[in-house]
């Protein structure tokens, strides 16, 4: 009689009961592990999963990958934005202090998962930015809706909106955002009410006194109105952009927030 083939081990089985650590000498498995985080917060874990799902989706639907080159000069940007904040002496005292050179940190970055899987999504957003009809916008919030009034017409009185953001008439009163292009999809909620408007205005135009949903008075001004563009941008093009200037967390966010409105999910298992 021939023997059965012998089955093959299943992965997952070997995964599940990895050690990962030793209580007393009892040994604490990744199901144990898993199981007990998805208990406790299992809603939470699989939108963060879900969120991951989707954004690969996209960055392999665009074939993005990273060069080692490419790596490194983000990971650059990061050093130099560190010295510019904290000063060179601090860098190089924390540096010191973990026994690196900067070319050995930067290393550690292009060596790192995590940073080439925040370089794609960066990618992703910058392609999404550069090809979809967008806006690229000033905003200044007042702590008051008159401080808001008395600023629109000076405006409209002809002095240029960046220079009535630092007139002596606004000091102190109003709060420069830092400019960021927009499509849709891509303000913060609490002014999402606006988009449609700002997205259709010329570069140059004004809104007046806007409020957003906590009903915070605020003031955009269109800088430049780009259209959609069929072609994708060049990669050489998408890299000078994130190294000008990279999307932050908030642009990551509202880009993923975007990915799952326009996705249908269906959560099946009532753990949160």
């Amino acid at each position: 009689m021939v023997p059965p083939p012998a089955s093959k081990a299943d992965p997952s089985q070997a995964r599940d009961q990895q050690v990962l650590a030793l209580i007393d000498g009892h040994p604490v498995t990744w199901r144990q592990v898993a199981d007990h985080a998805m208990t406790l917060n299992g809603r939470q874990l699989t939108d963060q999963y879900i969120a991951w799902s989707l954004r690969q989706e996209v960055i392999r639907s665009l074939s993005l990958s990273n060069t080692t080159e490419e790596l490194r000069a983000r990971a650059r940007t990061l050093v130099e934005q560190a010295r510019q904040s904290q000063g060179d002496e601090r860098l190089q005292t924390v540096l010191r202090e973990r026994g690196l050179t900067e070319t050995e940190y930067v290393e550690r970055f292009v060596a790192d998962p995590l940073f080439g899987e925040r370089l794609l999504a960066e990618k992703a957003v910058t392609i999404t930015l550069l090809t979809e009809a967008s806006a690229e916008v000033d905003i200044v919030t007042f702590a008051n809706e008159q401080d808001a009034t008395d600023f629109v017409a000076q405006i409209q009185a002809g002095t240029p909106f960046a220079q009535a953001a630092r007139s002596e008439k606004t000091r102190g009163r109003v709060t420069a955002w830092p400019r960021r292009r927009i499509v849709r999809g891509f303000l913060p909620s609490t002014m999402a009410h606006i988009e449609e408007k700002v997205l259709s205005m010329k570069a140059g135009e004004t809104t007046g006194v806007e409020r957003t949903l906590t009903q915070v008075a605020f003031v955009a001004h269109v800088v430049a109105s780009t259209p959609a563009s069929i072609a994708p941008p060049a990669r050489e093009r998408v890299m000078e952009e994130i190294l000008r200037a990279p999307p932050g967390d908030d642009e990551i966010k509202m880009w993923t927030d975007r990915l799952f409105r326009r996705s249908k999910i269906f959560y099946e298992d009532a753990r949160d």
